[in-house]
């Protein structure tokens, strides 16, 4: 019969480290938010309409990169999850 040995601290740390990334994927979206999103109401409009698009583009990038971030997020909130789950399947095997 096979033997698997796994580390738990080594599985732990990976699971701490994708919730760190996670967390900073969220900062990033929040300083995204805060130095430009909130700040696009405040550029006046101007009457050539290339000006205005091209503050409607940034936003539109923006926002796209701010939805990437948070799938980012929910990807390694999924992978810490399935770790944590590996962890204790792992214990529980062990007891049994």
């Amino acid at each position: 019969m096979a033997e698997l040995k796994l580390v738990y601290s080594e599985l732990e740390d990976a699971s701490s480290n994708a919730r760190k990334v996670a967390g900073k994927c969220q900062d990033y979206i929040d300083e995204l938010d805060r130095k430009l999103s909130q700040k696009w109401s405040t550029v006046p409009q101007t009457p050539l309409s290339v000006g205005n698009q091209r503050v409607d583009s940034a936003s539109y990038y923006v926002n796209q990169k701010k939805k990437k971030l948070a799938d980012k997020k929910s990807d390694y909130n999924t992978f810490a999850d399935s770790v944590d789950n590996l962890i204790q399947n792992a214990k529980d095997a062990d007891k049994n």
